[in-house]
């Protein structure tokens, strides 16, 4: 990851928020514009946000809502090794 890309991460959340002064927009707006990977990042986290935004207050059946925590439990510790070690860990905690 370039320097420039790291710089828009911090202030990237209060941008897409509204948050953001007209300075930070202003340098997050014209580092998109060179930056394809970080135009993509940005565009993701957008759709995520309206996704979220429109979806906040559907209730999910409580059944529906287990399995789902369930598989996203296993596909989380499958992609991350630390995830393993960490799960090992509580285990031990709990005995």
């Amino acid at each position: 990851m370039r320097r420039a890309c790291k710089a828009i991460i911090g202030p990237l959340t209060d941008y897409l928020e509204g948050d953001a002064c007209k300075e930070v927009c202003r340098r997050i707006e014209e580092h998109l514009r060179g930056c394809e990977r970080c135009q993509m990042h940005v565009d993701n986290m957008k759709v995520i946000i309206t996704l979220y935004k429109r979806w906040r207050d559907v209730k999910i059946p409580s059944a529906l809502s287990m399995r789902l925590r369930k598989i996203i439990a296993k596909e989380m510790s499958v992609a991350s090794p630390s995830s393993k070690r960490l799960s090992k860990r509580q285990t031990r905690r709990k005995k």
